[in-house]
């Protein structure tokens, strides 16, 4: 198993092969970001990662064919890159076997048709770990890949789709089902796939039984808004089924309702102590709404206390701790500890260089910025933390 000494920045990775998934190609979705929260942890190990739809123009753009000339995949060099222990497979209805890449398998189907899907779920016979659907957008398109590859994820398995927010209308109209956004939304509120049109609901029986938890991500990762990406995760050995109360709390959230989503999180913990994210969701909500008050300093501590090994929840007793100079010291240590739980997260370095200087530690502020930039030489903020703390040391 090989790591390198300078992890590359995923935003960069996309900007340098042309993905949209970052910030400066095309439409640009910042995606990358959400990605990295979610996998940087797992950057060394050798996970099995599938994506569906490997260049933009095939038959879902207007003019464009499944026999478009194919000479690189952006996205799965990109992939490579930031997980350098990964086997990564490609699935797209156009021929990409010309792109001849280390550990890139590639298998050409059509995602509507079930018997493709299977070859692919056959090519990764030990299942996939993470599936991105970056495919043609189309909701029955969509909706048909998850059924029949959803049960191929490993226990605790991640499965992402993009683009919820646009369908192209010439494969959209092909067949009657409701927007994935919508489908996966009345899932959150009954717990169960209903009103699926053209597919049949008993076709979901299988993949509902395995949901672990359903997440989506609007645009630029705003509260409220068009939800651009769901993050499916799949049941882990014998994990629990999330309460309805927290998926109705996750609803709340998307419809802006921040009170309500708050209420519905304190009864999802309430209801399964032993759930980290109705804790986390019960934690955040409550400082969200009313800063760090004795009731938001309680929740973050005791989520802390619970759950010491989970660098979300550090990371977040961290941030609500450090807002109250008393308990700044107490926000530093578990910061400390959140990085040292990810390592492969800068985030959570930049945001402890911003706690060591608020303590007056500079000198250690200046050391963990130098040794983020040293890790991740691609990262914005850190390197503009860095100046602006050289600049005011000068002053």
């Amino acid at each position: 198993m090989t790591m390198q000494g300078q992890l590359p920045d995923l935003s960069a990775l996309a900007d340098k092969y042309g993905s949209d998934k970052g910030y400066r190609n095309r439409d640009a979705h910042g995606y990358t970001a959400v990605y990295d929260l979610l996998l940087a942890h797992r950057r060394a190990e050798p996970l099995n990662f599938l994506e569906i739809g490997l260049l933009v123009g095939g038959p879902e753009a207007t003019g464009g064919s499944a026999r478009r000339e194919t000479v690189d995949a952006p996205s799965i060099r990109m992939w490579l890159d930031y997980l350098p222990n990964a086997r990564v497979f490609g699935f797209d209805i156009s021929d990409f076997s010309a792109v001849s890449l280390d550990c890139f398998t590639f298998v050409q189907g059509d995602m509507g048709e079930p018997a493709d899907l299977a070859r692919l779920r056959a090519a990764c016979p030990d299942g996939f770990d993470v599936v991105v659907d970056d495919g043609s957008h189309a909701s029955w398109h969509q909706q048909t890949a998850f059924i029949e590859l959803f049960p191929a994820l490993v226990p605790g398995g991640t499965y992402i789709i993009e683009d919820l927010h646009w369908q192209p209308a010439q494969i959209e109209e092909l067949k009657s089902v409701p927007k994935t956004a919508e489908l996966f939304s009345r899932f959150l509120l009954e717990g169960r796939f209903a009103e699926t049109g053209d597919i049949p609901e008993e076709r979901y029986l299988e993949a509902a039984s395995q949901i672990a938890g359903v997440t989506f991500v609007n645009e630029a990762g705003l509260p409220s808004g068009p939800a651009k990406m769901v993050i499916i995760r799949k049941k882990a050995g014998e994990d629990l089924q999330p309460s309805r109360s927290y998926h109705r709390s996750r609803v709340s959230q998307r419809l802006g309702k921040a009170e309500e989503a708050a209420e519905w999180a304190r009864k999802a913990e309430t209801e399964d102590p032993s759930h980290f994210d109705a804790a986390h969701e019960h934690a955040r909500l409550t400082f969200s709404l009313e800063g760090p008050s004795p009731a938001a300093v309680e929740l973050a501590r005791g989520l802390v206390e619970r759950f010491p090994d989970n660098d979300r929840g550090l990371a977040l007793g961290a941030w609500v701790l450090s807002r109250l100079p008393e308990h700044l010291a107490e926000g530093v240590g578990l910061q400390q500890r959140a990085v040292e739980r990810a390592p492969g997260v800068a985030g959570y370095r930049v945001t402890l260089a911003h706690l060591l200087r608020r303590s007056g530690e500079h000198d250690l502020a200046r050391s963990v910025l130098e040794e983020t930039l040293e890790l991740f030489p691609d990262n914005e903020l850190a390197r503009q933390r860095l100046a602006e703390l050289t600049t005011k040391d000068r002053m």
